[in-house]
């Protein structure tokens, strides 16, 4: 088996690339979610934010991945799913997955207190369920 520099260089690319667009943690700013990234942070306007709650199984049903990562060093990019349809992905742990319903767009995240997080969102959203 041989190895070419040229194969190995590009999978470093692809690799520090992955890593460079993976979500590091996230921000809320007045009516934006910043999603933190080596590449740049990714801001998420709220306004209009109708739905914020925790993701069930039935929310990802029928998941495809149609551009970005789909696990190598979390999910993120433009997934599509039966029930949300398609939706921004900035998540590192399927655990703890929050979804964000805008008139705009259906973001999913995946914050390390989820809770704390849905109760932060809810004064801007509009039709939030409490928690138990």
């Amino acid at each position: 088996m041989t190895q070419s520099p040229i194969s190995g260089g590009v999978a470093a690319v692809i690799v520090l690339l992955a890593f460079a667009w993976s979500p590091r943690g996230y921000e809320l700013s007045g009516q934006s979610l910043i999603v933190k990234r080596l590449a740049g942070n990714r801001t998420v306007p709220l306004e209009g934010l109708r739905e914020v709650r925790a993701v069930s199984s039935d929310d990802l049903r029928g998941s495809i991945r149609l551009w970005g990562s789909g696990g190598m060093f979390g999910y993120y990019g433009l997934f599509q799913t039966t029930k949300l349809g398609t939706c921004n992905w900035y998540v590192t742990d399927k655990s703890k997955l929050v979804v964000l319903i805008t008139a705009a767009k259906t973001v999913l995240v995946s914050p390390d207190d989820r809770e704390r997080f849905i109760e932060a969102l809810r004064p801007l959203a509009s039709n939030a369920p409490s928690l138990p």
